[in-house]
């Protein structure tokens, strides 16, 4: 009687792992018949049974059925639209998502621990879908200024993207620490910002204002060494017919003059001329580096070439206002140097000086404010330029000075307001 009541209970046994077995089965065949919810709840049950929660296949196929799921859910045709309204799904798509990651994950992660093959690569692709998914989850966070929200998802995203190490998966992850870094760049968090912006150089990312933002951070640092090293790097990765090339290098050759290597600087001011064409952009992006390194008049050149390219543009204009404003400011700089050591003349001299160039800035500015009426540098710079006119003026050209300073300063209080 004992050895029919053990047999009993080993029969049970038998047939309740037997019976977890086929769940796993029957998820597969609703799975491969289009059943996609039946599958879900067969798979549901089977990840939380004792003997089938340890095997691979289990979780592999629970990721599998979850991620066809986002599929369906997340398609833009009506065939899948109905094909999914059609399993009766309750669970929102994020946590359908994320169900899909965390089986995908586990299941490659028992597969690593046996040193087996089964089902890792199988289930390395579909987390590349699911990476997909959620990198745009990641986007849209970051465009929505949740930034603390996108900085956890992204992590995520990037957890994911090493772990698979295919060719999509390393991109997901590059996207994912890009808009890491941004979004701490965004919070203020500068150390995290740089951290992550290192770790970018290291993945050789092509995207341009990693190595901008680790070049400022380097020059504010005063470490030039670095700074010449990390647009160096951007350079070597960035694609060489790009803009983002192109403004790496213009940085570059401003760097070099700015140091006084003019050897080095005007040779690639050289090589990047010939490669401007009739980009008037190209020209403009290297015209602000010449005019922040002491190449002022190579810099009104190429303004006005870009000018000629497109006249109604803001950069030419606005690039070429602000070099006689800065003008202007450094003869009114020298002038108060002057009157300070009593020399009246020289003093008087440079005012003039500053007022020609303060004139000769006011038609760039104004074509900049016909272009975008809100732009507040421009506005601002106008403020200042019509007070400066004003005590040298005559009554008429006073009159005039007040109607324009009027004029701006309006739309420039309604900005600040905001």
């Amino acid at each position: 009687m004992k050895k029919m009541i053990l047999f009993i209970i080993l029969l049970v046994m038998s047939l309740g792992c037997f019976a977890q077995t086929m769940k796993v089965q029957s998820a597969i065949a609703d799975f491969n018949a289009q059943r996609y919810g039946r599958a879900k709840e067969n798979i549901d049950a089977a990840v939380q049974d004792e003997k089938t929660k340890t095997e691979p296949k289990t979780w592999y196929y629970s990721g599998l059925i979850y991620a066809k799921l986002v599929e369906l859910a997340t398609s833009s045709e009506s065939k899948d639209e109905k094909l999914f309204k059609k399993q009766k799904i309750s669970e929102p798509v994020d946590t359908l998502a994320y169900r899909a990651k965390n089986s995908l994950m586990k299941s490659i992660e028992i597969e690593k621990t046996a040193k087996t093959q089964e089902f890792i690569q199988n289930a390395m692709q579909t987390l590349d879908f699911v990476s997909q998914y959620f990198i745009r989850q990641c986007y849209d966070l970051f465009n929505t200024q949740k930034y603390n929200e996108a900085i956890n998802l992204s992590s995520e995203v990037a957890k994911m993207g090493d772990l698979t190490k295919s060719e999509s998966g390393k991109i997901f992850s590059i996207n994912a620490k890009y808009i890491i870094a941004s979004a701490y760049k965004e919070l203020k968090n500068n150390e995290k910002a740089n951290e992550m912006y290192r770790e970018l150089v290291r993945l050789k990312t092509g995207e341009m204002d990693v190595y901008l933002n680790l070049f400022a951070a380097n020059l504010a640092e005063k470490d030039t060494t670095k700074a010449i090293n990390v647009l160096k790097a951007g350079i070597k990765n960035i694609p060489d017919t790009t803009q983002g090339n192109f403004q790496v290098k213009s940085a570059l050759a401003g760097l070099y003059l700015r140091m006084g290597n003019t050897e080095e600087g005007n040779k690639l001011v050289d090589d990047l001329i010939t490669k401007t064409g009739n980009n008037f952009q190209k020209l403009n992006t290297l015209a602000n580096e010449l005019s922040t390194a002491g190449g002022e008049l190579k810099a009104i050149e190429l303004y006005n070439k870009s000018l000629q390219i497109k006249s109604e543009q803001i950069g030419a204009n606005f690039g070429l206002g602000l070099i006689h404003f800065n003008k202007a400011a450094d003869y009114v700089h020298m002038g108060n140097e002057f009157a300070d050591q009593g020399k009246y003349s020289e003093a008087d001299k440079h005012d003039a000086m500053a007022l020609d160039e303060f004139k000769n800035a006011i038609p760039y500015f104004n074509k900049v404010l016909e272009l975008d009426p809100k732009n507040f540098n421009s506005l601002s710079a106008l403020r200042t330029i019509y007070l400066r006119l004003k005590p040298r003026a005559t009554e008429d050209e006073k009159a005039l000075y007040d109607t324009e300073y009027q004029k701006v300063d309006a739309v420039y209080q309604s900005l600040i307001k905001k």
